[in-house]
Protein backbone atom coordinates (compact mmCIF):
# COMPACT_ATOMS: atom_id res chain seq x y z
CA UNK A 1 0.00 0.00 0.00
CA UNK A 2 2.58 2.37 0.80
CA UNK A 3 4.28 1.64 -2.73
CA UNK A 4 1.36 2.84 -4.29
CA UNK A 5 1.28 6.01 -2.18
CA UNK A 6 4.72 6.32 -3.33
CA UNK A 7 3.97 6.04 -6.61
CA UNK A 8 0.79 8.76 -6.22
CA UNK A 9 2.98 11.04 -4.87
CA UNK A 10 6.03 10.87 -7.34
CA UNK A 11 3.10 11.68 -9.95
CA UNK A 12 1.72 14.49 -8.42
CA UNK A 13 5.00 16.02 -7.78
CA UNK A 14 5.92 15.56 -11.80
CA UNK A 15 2.79 16.73 -13.09
CA UNK A 16 3.07 19.96 -13.84
CA UNK A 17 0.42 22.54 -14.69
CA UNK A 18 0.84 22.92 -18.40
CA UNK A 19 0.08 19.09 -18.86
CA UNK A 20 -3.15 19.84 -17.25
CA UNK A 21 -4.18 22.39 -19.01
CA UNK A 22 -3.17 20.78 -22.34
CA UNK A 23 -5.36 17.87 -20.99
CA UNK A 24 -8.35 20.31 -20.26
CA UNK A 25 -7.73 22.10 -23.37
CA UNK A 26 -7.80 18.64 -25.66
CA UNK A 27 -10.89 17.40 -23.69
CA UNK A 28 -12.68 20.75 -24.55
CA UNK A 29 -11.96 20.18 -27.86
CA UNK A 30 -12.54 16.47 -28.07
CA UNK A 31 -15.82 17.24 -26.62
CA UNK A 32 -17.12 20.05 -29.18
CA UNK A 33 -16.11 17.82 -32.05
CA UNK A 34 -18.30 14.59 -30.49
CA UNK A 35 -21.08 16.90 -30.12
CA UNK A 36 -20.56 18.40 -33.72
CA UNK A 37 -20.47 15.11 -35.42
CA UNK A 38 -24.17 14.22 -32.96
CA UNK A 39 -25.53 16.92 -34.41
CA UNK A 40 -24.88 16.51 -38.06
CA UNK A 41 -26.32 13.02 -38.25
CA UNK A 42 -29.46 14.03 -36.75
CA UNK A 43 -32.80 14.27 -38.64
CA UNK A 44 -33.85 17.82 -39.65
CA UNK A 45 -36.86 19.56 -38.56
CA UNK A 46 -40.46 18.98 -40.50
CA UNK A 47 -40.29 22.90 -41.72
CA UNK A 48 -36.63 21.76 -43.20
CA UNK A 49 -37.98 18.79 -44.60
CA UNK A 50 -40.68 20.94 -46.67
CA UNK A 51 -38.11 23.03 -47.75
CA UNK A 52 -36.24 20.03 -49.43
CA UNK A 53 -39.26 19.12 -50.65
CA UNK A 54 -39.72 22.68 -52.16
CA UNK A 55 -36.70 22.78 -53.60
CA UNK A 56 -37.45 18.90 -55.53
CA UNK A 57 -39.99 20.39 -57.31
CA UNK A 58 -39.07 23.47 -57.86
CA UNK A 59 -37.36 24.09 -61.87
CA UNK A 60 -35.33 26.95 -61.43
CA UNK A 61 -31.92 25.75 -60.25
CA UNK A 62 -31.64 22.40 -61.76
CA UNK A 63 -28.63 20.97 -59.96
CA UNK A 64 -30.17 21.32 -56.43
CA UNK A 65 -34.03 20.02 -57.56
CA UNK A 66 -31.92 17.20 -58.67
CA UNK A 67 -29.73 17.05 -55.10
CA UNK A 68 -33.15 17.36 -53.16
CA UNK A 69 -34.98 14.50 -54.56
CA UNK A 70 -32.04 12.45 -54.47
CA UNK A 71 -32.05 13.43 -50.73
CA UNK A 72 -35.64 12.69 -50.56
CA UNK A 73 -34.97 9.05 -51.03
CA UNK A 74 -32.88 8.34 -47.94
CA UNK A 75 -35.16 8.68 -45.09
CA UNK A 76 -34.94 10.64 -42.83
CA UNK A 77 -32.67 13.58 -44.26
CA UNK A 78 -30.13 13.74 -41.90
CA UNK A 79 -28.69 17.64 -40.31
CA UNK A 80 -25.28 17.13 -42.65
CA UNK A 81 -26.51 16.26 -46.02
CA UNK A 82 -29.40 19.30 -45.90
CA UNK A 83 -26.82 21.57 -45.01
CA UNK A 84 -25.03 21.02 -48.26
CA UNK A 85 -28.39 20.95 -50.19
CA UNK A 86 -28.46 24.27 -48.90
CA UNK A 87 -24.55 25.42 -49.81
CA UNK A 88 -25.23 23.74 -53.27
CA UNK A 89 -28.40 25.98 -53.64
CA UNK A 90 -26.69 29.22 -52.50
CA UNK A 91 -23.56 28.49 -54.85
CA UNK A 92 -26.52 27.33 -58.09
CA UNK A 93 -28.01 31.60 -57.08
CA UNK A 94 -24.44 33.03 -57.04
CA UNK A 95 -23.83 31.39 -60.54
CA UNK A 96 -27.10 32.58 -61.58
CA UNK A 97 -26.47 35.99 -60.78
CA UNK A 98 -23.23 36.27 -62.61
CA UNK A 99 -24.62 35.59 -66.61
CA UNK A 100 -25.08 38.30 -69.00
CA UNK A 101 -27.97 39.87 -69.55
CA UNK A 102 -29.98 39.84 -73.08
CA UNK A 103 -31.01 42.70 -74.70
CA UNK A 104 -34.75 42.58 -76.10
CA UNK A 105 -33.18 43.20 -79.39
CA UNK A 106 -31.01 39.95 -79.20
CA UNK A 107 -34.29 38.07 -78.55
CA UNK A 108 -36.40 38.77 -82.15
Amino acid sequence: MNVFFQQLHHFKSSLKPEYIYNAFLIFIIVLILLLALVAVFQPVEPSQRQYVIRLAQQATYPKTQRMAQLLLQHEPVQRGSYLKLMQGYQFEQDQVKHYPAIAIEDMQ
